[in-house]
């Protein structure tokens, strides 16, 4: 599952009810917010862990296969 989907996923779970509340859970610009949950692959990937920490997610790497 793309990041964009389980970020929008864990909103709904936490009634989170936009990218204008995301953003001032997360601290991250409105506009950056936006473009994160919509999949827009220009963006930071900093701003795509604060999110993620905002929403009680933990952002990891691993490796395909594991």
């Amino acid at each position: 599952m793309s990041i964009n989907k389980q970020l929008q996923k864990r909103m709904l779970d936490l009634d989170v009810k936009g990218a204008k509340q995301l953003s001032e859970l997360s601290g991250v610009s409105y506009a950056k917010t936006l473009r994160i949950i919509k999949g827009d692959g220009t963006v930071r990937i900093k701003d795509v862990v604060t999110i993620a920490e905002s929403l009680g997610l933990e952002f990891k790497f691993i490796i395909k296969g594991e």
